[in-house]
């Protein structure tokens, strides 16, 4: 299983903690963050709340303590289940130096329990005391999704909307995706709201935005026929006898809760329940969220140390019979696992696997939205392997939820296909655009560089394959800056310099991280049997070696969890074990290598060639 580490993972850690008190518990407030924000990443609930209380009894800058009551509000919350001390904690955050950011997460959790109303309020104050454009930006969103979920629950009820709530988060959203096309969670936003609105142009909008279908029309293959009906109805939305066939065409193009919404359109006549088509996307929706809502509460056990396997496998089980019954015969259910996952595969487009990732018994579900046979060659080793992108994760893992987002699974192989979670890759480059052209962004990601880059060298003194915050937002703003160079003296500007930088992005994105590197797990799960640890380590290898951008690459290996226990943390510290000795071995190659400096915190003073050669001198296959 690839990890993918966005921007913000490789924002995450904080500077090095220096000394430590008699308990073994840093001295210093902000090496305490640090401490705590590795323990997160590696699931270790007890040490993370350890560290965090004990930073509260210490004093440290503003922000960094706003942070904590942050931090320790999602352990409150999202895993004790104890909502008034969480609450109690974001309201002191709330008067800290970016009030906002608190605001942000209360709105989360009130959302969490469908406390609509005071979600919105938490949401207005995000946008109104948020003092960065990335928070006001996130605080839009969770109002739009407060007043856009309220309206499903009361349609699902057979109760009104609010009306002016809905046109507000509509217009809001709708202003969103026209300002950027392409960011999944607007555009998801915009097509349940316009489907609440029956607004049908807004909708196709929404679906195209989301889907990142340009003016060629080009679909994912695996939906392409859904889409072009979608195309064709959504603009006659309001006319009641197309109403049927689109939702079809939203469930058959995987906006399943969507499709429920329309489903059960009161006005101006109600769908008969009994057709098929309705049956079919009410009783799928309702799959989806209990699904959902049951794997997430069994990975929350499982953080706690409660979760146990049968308990996944239970309930699994127990909604695949649910679903079966409620659209075919009842008992008729396919009695072995692999039948049960191939009906849901051929039935609702659904694809996954149930069992080990890192240690962890969990689900991965999606929905299949392109399905091709693509030829991957290395090192003279082809294979022509199935390709699966999935989308709608009803469950991306474990450790996705864990992570709240800070970083995903992006995908795995078997002997001759890959999976691809497509939404762990869909914004990178239209944040990575962002990261570019916004003032803000930009001066905050230099800020950054220029912080921990200098602490960069302390940590890898004490640990040369250490993770290196400043090293790794060098290496990917320098990729997207030679990327844009690249398109511009192509002669692009405007919004078509846009487009073509994140389509180009995202293509090198997918050609390291799926092609490459899932593609050597297949191509190694044929040769020969391995552990983990090693496929993993020859995967990112390749990720490097046949990159066609390889220091977005390499910025995938630096990694917080570099070193631990888990078959990828041993991986990152094998592979830049092995840039470090490269690099002193070739140091007279490299331009302006300070060789009183510890080495890896110069790894982008490398050419990409370099890197390419780097990463191949380690790989068994290249000296074969």
């Amino acid at each position: 299983m690839r990890l993918l580490h966005s921007l913000a993972l490789a924002l995450f850690l904080g500077p090095t903690p220096p000394t430590a008190t008699g308990d073994g518990l840093p001295s210093d407030h902000a090496a305490c963050l640090h401490e705590a924000r590795i323990a997160h990443s590696q699931h270790d609930l007890e040490r993370q709340r350890e560290l965090l209380e004990h930073a509260e009894t210490l004093s440290g800058r503003p922000e960094g303590e706003a942070e904590a009551q942050r931090l320790l509000a999602v352990l409150d919350w999202k895993y004790a289940q104890r909502e008034d001390a969480a609450r109690e904690r974001l309201l002191r955050a709330t008067e800290g130096p970016e009030p906002g950011a608190a605001w942000l997460a209360l709105a989360r959790l009130e959302q969490a329990h469908d406390r609509f109303a005071v979600a919105r309020e938490a949401a207005t104050e995000a946008i109104r005391t948020g003092t960065k454009n990335e928070v006001r930006r996130s605080g839009r969103i969770a109002l739009a999704e407060a007043s856009v979920a309220e309206a499903g629950a009361l349609r699902r009820r057979g109760e009104p909307a609010r009306t002016d709530a809905l046109r507000e988060a509509h217009a809001m959203v709708l202003e969103a995706v026209q300002a950027e096309p392409g960011l999944l969670d607007p555009s998801r936003l915009l097509l349940r709201a316009s489907i609440l609105r029956m607004d049908g142009t807004s909708a196709l909008l929404a679906w195209r935005s989301y889907y990142h279908v340009g003016g060629d029309g080009e679909m994912p293959n695996a939906i392409a026929e859904a889409g072009g009906e979608l195309a064709r109805l959504l603009p006659l939305l309001g006319t009641p006898e197309h109403r049927l066939a689109t939702v079809e065409a939203l469930r058959e193009s995987h906006f399943h809760v969507a499709a429920a919404l329309l489903a059960l359109e009161p006005e101006p006549e109600a769908l008969d329940r009994a057709d098929t088509r309705v049956r079919d996307a009410l009783a799928y929706s309702d799959f989806v969220v209990d699904l959902r809502k049951g794997v997430d509460e069994y990975y929350r056990r499982l953080a706690l140390g409660r979760g146990g396997q049968r308990d996944l496998d239970r309930i699994v089980r127990d909604a695949l019979r649910t679903l079966h019954e409620a659209v075919d015969e009842p008992g008729s259910l396919p009695t072995s696992v692999s039948a049960r996952w191939e009906w849901l595969l051929e039935r609702f487009g659904a694809d996954g696997n149930l069992g080990n990732t890192a240690g962890y018994h969990d689900l991965h579900l999606g929905h299949v939205i392109i399905d091709d046979t693509l030829p991957v060659t290395q090192y003279g080793e082809t294979a022509d392997l199935r390709f699966v992108a999935l989308d709608h994760m009803v469950s991306n893992g474990f450790q996705s939820w864990a992570w709240d987002n800070g970083a995903q699974h992006g995908g795995w192989a078997g002997p001759n296909t890959m999976w691809q979670v497509r939404p762990e890759y869909a914004d990178d480059a239209i944040n990575a655009w962002r990261h570019l052209h916004d003032e803000e962004s930009l001066a905050e990601a230099l800020e950054m560089i220029e912080r921990e880059s200098a602490r960069d060298d302390e940590r890898a003194r004490k640990n040369p394959t250490a993770f290196l915050p400043g090293l790794g937002i060098r290496l990917q703003l320098q990729a997207g800056e030679a990327l844009l160079d690249e398109l511009a003296a192509r002669g692009l500007f405007g919004e078509a310099l846009r487009m073509e930088f994140i389509r180009e992005g995202t293509r090198a994105l997918i050609a390291y991280s799926i092609f490459a590197h899932e593609g050597r797990h297949a191509i190694d799960k044929r040769l020969g049997t391995f552990d983990s640890a090693t496929l993993e380590y020859r995967a990112k290898l390749s990720q490097v070696a046949f990159a066609p951008r390889p220091r977005l690459a390499v910025s995938g290996i630096l990694s917080p969890n570099t070193g631990d226990a888990t078959p990828h943390g041993q991986a990152n510290a094998r592979a830049l074990k092995g840039v470090v000795a490269w690099m002193d071995e070739h140091g007279d190659e490299i331009a302006g290598l300070d060789h009183e400096r510890p080495l890896l915190p110069q790894l982008d003073l490398l050419t990409d060639d370099q890197l390419r050669a780097a990463f191949r001198s380690m790989d068994p296959l290249a000296r074969q």
